[in-house]
């Protein structure tokens, strides 16, 4: 017996509906759905995006740039999560993404007009600024978006390929580890030994007669005594190998200085290195234009670490290590009698300027002996014992001497803001942060690079 249909009872007054039909998704529907942006992604994304194109002082190729915008897009979109995650949990309501809408494809229309309009500022800034190159053509700026999408594509894979294997890629990332650390660990002080063959110059460390050990030096000491662009000079240095402590190291480098026949000079200058116990040759060879060849250059390495982290968590050897060479050369120099006493001059770049100073500030005997300190791209927070005889040279668009954390709740004042893009919190210091990382790919005069000419105004006892 069939059953008899379901009857609707209307109520009178009322009008009668027929019940919608339930419209099965299209597999185009679905699509469309999957492919609609989530309102949170759009908006950290772009917001990261118009922060990477903000302009920092320091000209950068489409790589640099475009892995920048990327980053920091991916990092608005990893912000963005973490912001509604918790604001989910506050208010105890389960997911806590805003679902893929309409508003987020109006929202994703908003959004490149933003970054847009933000690229279109940064490439004016560009073309107005005395520091940065042209980065105003459509095509860089083209081409920075496809490494910026390529960016956040691999991240976004890389997300989904941990999700799925996170015990591979663990493995992997503690494997991967492992080997750099162990490839880089041989070949961070001894890239060069085998290439390097030692000097045949007794005017230079770990040559003929010198107290130094060759192979006691570390690359960068065999890169500063190896430059025979001025043979009548001396160079001498001490590596970490050279001497079992700081002390002894200072005294070994000033003791082949005059073993050399530098107290013989017109000048003696002290080389404080930066963190990893690099000296700038072009510095070093414009001290020898200057004086004619008639100069000694003496140098040690007190650490294997980058500049920067030793300007960020050893601050204190460093300016213990420039204390004691100076002192060690200073004493040496005191011992000839005054007529006869070679000119005395501190150098100090970069970190080394910072150690630099503050070893003269606290060593008053070498500080009055001193004719004249030079001090190149000096980091921020930068204190001049000696300001009466000395030079600071810094280049327009090097960002070290504007680089601080506190850049990202203040401006950083002086003449390096005054060269620098307007303020933004936290936009400018991490802008600041990624100059620092190219500061040295481009041309002398230009970043953290500094020609032969920066020693032009170091000031000079006559």
């Amino acid at each position: 017996m069939t059953a008899a249909p379901a009857l609707h009872v209307v109520t009178p007054g009322t009008v009668a509906r027929t019940p919608r039909p339930r419209v099965t998704r299209t597999r185009a529907s679905a699509l469309a759905r999957a492919l609609a942006p989530r309102t949170r992604t759009v908006l950290g994304g772009s917001a990261g995006a118009v922060a990477g194109v903000y302009p920092g002082v320091m000209s950068r190729s489409v790589w640099v740039e475009g892995v920048t915008v990327g980053a920091f897009a991916v990092i608005g979109v990893a912000l963005a999560v973490l912001v509604t995650w918790l604001w989910a949990r506050a208010i105890r309501r389960p997911g806590g993404s805003p679902g893929r809408s309409r508003a987020g494809i109006a929202t994703a229309i908003g959004s490149i007009g933003a970054v847009t309009a933000a690229a279109a500022w940064s490439a004016q800034w560009a073309r107005v600024s005395t520091s940065a190159v042209d980065s105003g053509s459509g095509g860089y700026w083209a081409a920075v978006c496809v490494v910026a999408a390529t960016v956040c594509a691999a991240a976004l894979g890389a997300v989904r390929l941990v999700r799925a294997r996170p015990r591979a890629v663990a493995a992997l990332a503690v494997v991967l580890a492992a080997f750099g650390s162990i490839s880089g660990a041989s070949a961070l002080d001894g890239l060069h030994a085998a290439s390097a063959a030692p000097t045949t110059m007794s005017t230079r460390s770990g040559g003929p007669g010198s107290l130094v050990a060759w192979d006691s030096l570390g690359d960068h000491g065999r890169r500063f005594v190896g430059d025979t662009s001025h043979p009548g000079s001396i160079r001498t240095y001490a590596g970490l190998d050279s001497a079992s402590d700081v002390t002894a190291r200072a005294a070994l480098a000033a003791d082949d200085m005059v073993r050399a026949g530098g107290l013989d000079r017109q000048a003696v200058v002290v080389m404080v290195p930066t963190g990893s116990g690099w000296i700038d040759g072009t510095a070093a060879a414009g001290f020898e234009e200057l004086f004619g060849g008639d100069v000694a250059e003496v140098g040690m390495q007190y650490s294997s670490t980058p500049s920067w982290v030793s300007y960020l968590f050893t601050p204190d050897d460093a300016a213990a290590a420039a204390h004691a060479l100076i002192s060690a050369v200073a004493d040496r120099v005191r011992s000839v009698p005054a007529p006869q006493r070679p000119e005395l001059y501190v150098y100090g770049e970069s970190m080394g300027a910072a150690a630099g100073a503050r070893a003269l500030a606290d060593a008053p005997q070498a500080r009055g002996m001193v004719c004249g300190a030079l001090w190149v791209g000096p980091p921020a927070r930068f204190t001049d014992p000696v300001p009466e005889r000395s030079s600071v040279v810094v280049n327009a668009s090097d960002p070290v001497p504007r680089w601080d954390p506190a850049l990202a709740l203040h401006p950083a004042g002086g003449a390096a803001e005054a060269a620098a893009p307007p303020w933004l919190p936290g936009v400018s210091f991490l802008q600041s942060s990624v100059d620092v990382i190219v500061s040295r790919s481009g041309p002398p005069g230009t970043g953290h690079v500094y020609g032969d000419g920066q020693v032009r105004g170091l000031p000079t006892c006559g």
